[in-house]
């Protein structure tokens, strides 16, 4: 919310009529009761009188974009942007101004945001636009990007697997990179590379792609 509001967006919560998207029934298979909650979140949506719904949550923006109206009928009211997506159209209009952030930082692409719809630019973009952040790619990225084991429910039923599949993500695709942070734009992936990171007492920090940008604009040493 510091964000949006520092790049100029008029910004409003749902607070507890928000609820949630609905990701968990759509790929459990409970599709009448994903229908049922996606009408819900449609109607509330709608009553607020919203002009722009934005998420920084991959497994939302998937769910809002394409399992609403392709696999339940239900149509958002209004357009669905991703943070990085709106952050990086503000910074490009110079609403977000942004400071020096001398960092080396590596950039996971989630499943939903990524093979799923498509978005791998605006991210690396929007970190891309911070002064003095240098990104560096590992070789799965994009398409190849191998995925952390935390969407698709799967951190609820086996939270072991989950990190099995973090661990190899980080030791075999970045830490070779030797960079200083990782970044990622979605929260399963967050947690669970968080999570990960702590059990197996490796120093590396992770951040959402929007965070970054928090730093940089707080940031004054612009020397």
């Amino acid at each position: 919310m510091k964000v949006l509001s520092a790049a100029g967006i008029n910004l409003m919560t749902l607070g507890e009529r928000e609820g949630c998207c609905g990701f968990s029934l759509v790929v459990g298979g409970l599709f009448e009761e994903a229908k049922r909650n996606a009408e819900q979140v449609a109607r509330e949506v709608d009553e607020a009188g919203v002009e722009m719904l934005v998420t920084s949550c991959s497994g939302c923006y998937e769910t809002f974009t394409d399992f609403y109206p392709n696999r339940l009928g239900v149509e958002i009211p209004c357009p669905v942007f991703h943070s990085s997506q709106l952050l990086i159209r503000q910074a490009k209009n110079r609403d977000l101004r942004l400071n020096r952030l001398p960092l080396k930082v590596t950039y996971h692409d989630p499943c939903g945001l990524g093979r799923h719809c498509g978005i791998y630019d605006p991210p690396r973009r929007l970190l891309k636009s911070i002064p003095d952040l240098q990104l560096i790619e590992p070789d799965l990225s994009r398409e190849r990007s191998r995925c952390c084991g935390g969407g698709g429910g799967l951190w609820g039923v086996d939270s072991g697997a989950s990190m099995s599949l973090a661990i190899q993500r980080i030791r075999e695709d970045i830490m070779p990179l030797d960079t200083e942070a990782l970044a990622v734009s979605c929260p399963l992936c967050h947690t669970n590379f968080l999570y990960t990171l702590k059990r197996h007492g490796i120093d590396m920090r992770v951040y959402d792609i929007v965070e970054f940008v928090e730093m940089a604009l707080r940031n004054r040493n612009t020397d």
